[in-house]
């Protein structure tokens, strides 16, 4: 009988689970996808017992099938995405649904926060004050629904609750506590002077631990899961962090993309790295590893609604991952057909807001500089393209001696984004020698809580071992030239200048 460790990933569009063994080969694996719902206001919501369902279901069958294989599951590792938010009752019930990363209802809040605070917040914090922050989704849930607030016995991400479910223990990792915006990077603890100015007490959020904590499972959710009454919870932390554990591992030579419904670029250091200008993150892995970076709203959800904007197809349906649904690969055959720098076609990719580089919800797409001479080929282009560009411009804020960029995400097969990135970036690419970095990263952080994994082994992430895309000189200094427009074509549009 082989003792099998589990990664368990609740996404934006899909909760994943991947059964590992002890070595690291994947034996089993399954999904179920869901829906987010945009609502007036600016909210994008999830339904959390919709979700839960969601992790049910894969664990069940994972569970079902590992047994029929004979292997054990020793633990579960848990990944969830950033900023969500929900509030609960004594009881743990839902009392609203879960707020995403998406959800923008409290920009007037974040804009508060932003005045009371200055630059101040983001240097205790390491994350830069936008809508998206829980603590901004706090403060108006106190402000617009007091009567929810003054019932509501617990506050935290899906991640939390879902531990809850499983352990009975309200428990948030520190890469979790971090995406809140109420964590000091310094003190490692519920940021004091936060908590005073949004009116919580520390007993109303989770008891923040290591992510590499380990609980027992406890209840009736985690016995309808089928998991056994030995297995371990090992807590875990975000998605973005452990997408960076699975594709780089501690090595911060190398930035990290992922492209998946948004996009995000990351590399590993050693201590805490803020920009000058707050348009980076950093979020803690363990007690000695960090991760900066920034994510985009971005990528193949902004793909796939150009593609359906140039006739390619149709919106996809409930559940359908934007990467998924053949839209995005259809764009990249037609954008094939146009050269590098688009004939002088911009695109500036910001149709649903903006996370970094801007953090301004507000902002707004466009294609600029278009002319009679551009067709749908040179529209599709400047679409991948401007994708890029926001992807280099958060790159601008991190340390920039690295060897070369390692792309996640289905659209890292495409010749054309890995010959784009090369360019844009003026860096040799590969591919990710996972194709589930985010639940690999989970793996390896189990395996290290655990002690399947060594400290040494845990730092390592494998390279595919295949050659290279370089960058080509001349269309290099194409880039150059549309990078630097695209700045100032962005600055143009929000009214703020040279930036």
């Amino acid at each position: 009988m082989g003792q099998v460790l589990v990664a368990l990933d609740v996404g934006t569009s899909a909760v994943k689970g991947l059964a590992f063994s002890e070595d690291g080969e994947v034996i089993l694996q399954d999904r179920v996808a869901y829906t987010l719902s945009s609502l007036p206001g600016d909210r994008v919501e999830q339904d959390a017992k919709q979700l839960l369902e969601g992790v049910r279901h894969v664990l069940s069958s994972l569970c079902r099938g590992l047994s029929e294989r004979s292997h054990h599951v020793l633990a579960l590792c848990l990944s969830g995405t950033m900023h969500t938010l929900l509030a609960t009752d004594q009881r743990g019930e839902p009392l609203t649904p879960v707020m995403t990363w998406a959800d923008n209802r409290a920009r007037s809040d974040a804009q508060d926060l932003s005045r009371l605070f200055g630059t101040s917040l983001y240097a205790r914090t390491g994350v830069p004050t936008h809508a998206m922050l829980p603590v901004c989704k706090l403060r108006w849930l106190a402000r617009e629904q007091p009567g929810l607030w003054e019932q509501a016995a617990h506050f935290g991400s899906f991640k939390e609750w879902l531990t809850w479910n499983l352990t009975g223990t309200w428990v948030v990792d520190e890469a979790t506590a971090a995406a809140s915006g109420l964590w000091n990077l310094h003190s490692r603890t519920w940021d004091a002077g936060l908590l005073v100015q949004i009116a919580v007490g520390p007993e109303r959020l989770s008891a923040i631990v290591p992510t590499d904590h380990v609980l027992s499972v406890s209840g009736s959710f985690a016995h309808r899961c089928g998991l056994p009454a030995s297995a371990l919870i090992v807590v875990g932390a975000t998605d973005g962090v452990l997408a960076n554990l699975g594709t780089v591992g501690l090595d911060g030579d190398w930035l990290a993309m992922s492209v998946g419904t948004s996009c995000a670029v990351r590399r590993g250091v050693r201590e805490p790295v803020l920009d000058a200008t707050a348009r980076s993150f950093c979020y803690p892995l363990d007690s000695g590893h960090w991760i900066s970076g920034g994510a985009s709203n971005s990528g193949a959800m902004v793909w796939s609604r150009v593609a359906q904007w140039l006739g390619l197809g149709e919106e996809p349906g409930p559940g359908a991952g934007h990467e998924e649904t053949g839209l995005v690969e259809a764009l990249f055959a037609l954008a094939d057909g146009a050269s590098p720098g688009s004939d002088g076609l911009q695109f500036l990719p910001y149709l649903a807001g903006e996370r970094a580089p801007l953090y301004d919800d507000g902002a707004t797409g466009a294609w600029v500089r278009l002319t009679l001479t551009h067709g749908r080929a040179q529209l599709a282009r400047a679409s991948i393209e401007g994708v890029a560009y926001v992807l280099r411009w958060i790159a601008t804020a991190l340390p920039s001696d690295v060897k070369g960029v390692v792309l996640s995400g289905g659209v890292a097969n495409a010749p054309l984004w890995r010959q784009t990135v090369a360019d844009v970036f003026d860096l040799p690419v590969v591919r990710s020698s996972v194709p589930e970095s985010v639940c690999y990263g989970a793996w390896r952080l189990g395996a290290r809580a655990l002690r399947v994994l060594s400290a040494a082994e845990f730092g390592i992430a494998p390279l595919r071992q295949e050659e290279p895309v370089y960058p080509s000189p001349s269309v290099r200094r194409v880039h150059d030239e549309r990078f630097a427009e695209f700045v100032e074509l962005t600055s143009m549009a929000r009214g703020t200048g040279n930036r």
